[in-house]
């Protein structure tokens, strides 16, 4: 549940939702055939705070997410 909603009732209005509003909606907002690859793989649940993105990929493209600061960090 996600602030009273289902699990993915909570993702729509920051996925599908949000691309129909803006009129996008018939090439972002879903992972169909014939839509642009753009979305985020993570370490768990994407509504959570804690959760970490492993990866990004924007129009298909692999992001590169790494920083001056995370490479500090590992050190």
């Amino acid at each position: 549940m996600v602030h009273g909603l289902p699990h993915d009732a909570g993702l729509k209005p920051v996925t599908l939702f949000s691309t129909q509003i803006l009129g996008v909606d018939d090439h972002r907002g879903s992972l169909e055939p014939g839509k642009e690859a753009t979305f985020f793989i993570t370490n768990g649940d994407p509504l959570e705070v804690r959760t970490n993105v492993e990866k990004a990929y924007v129009q298909g493209r692999e992001i590169d997410l790494s920083s001056r600061y995370k490479q500090l960090w590992k050190k």
